[in-house]
């Protein structure tokens, strides 16, 4: 099966990057507070697929992935790493070799990562110093049920 295969692919590009996993699957607001940078959240928010190509389907999972900047004394200074962490994070991504992987077992199942945008959200409504850094993906999947 390919769904399983995703999240773990697209954890380990991540952490590859130095950042660790925040496990809570829902809920942005409940980032530690001493603990912000660095930190990343999963989101799997729906998969579409497509009509059959012989004896396999494509699917688009959307996935958003949640950073937080921790801004201490400047809300615009983090609002400025915010586009540092973007590049850094989009480049590994969208990397041909993240993006086309040849290794098993995502190779011939994961067919490419495109990015669906980003944007910045204050990490609540009282805190506008802590910045979360929101970037939507769109993996594209062959799957073969038979």
């Amino acid at each position: 099966m390919s769904f399983e295969l995703v999240r773990p692919y697209i954890r380990g590009l991540i952490k590859e990057l130095g950042y660790k996993e925040h496990h809570d699957a829902f809920d942005s607001q409940n980032f530690p507070s001493t603990k912000k940078d660095k930190l990343f959240q999963m989101e799997s928010t729906e998969d579409v697929g497509t009509p059959a190509n012989q004896i396999v389907h494509e699917f688009d999972y959307r996935m958003t992935l949640r950073f937080c900047k921790r801004g201490f004394r400047s809300p615009t200074e983090a609002v400025d790493a915010t586009d540092k962490m973007k590049d850094e994070i989009w480049t590994k991504l969208l990397a041909i070799g993240s993006r086309i992987p040849t290794a098993s077992p995502y190779a011939g199942v994961i067919k490419d990562i495109i990015p669906d945008g980003s944007r910045r959200l204050p990490a609540s409504d009282s805190n506008d110093n802590d910045i979360i850094l929101e970037i939507d993906i769109e993996i594209k999947l062959i799957c073969n049920f038979s």
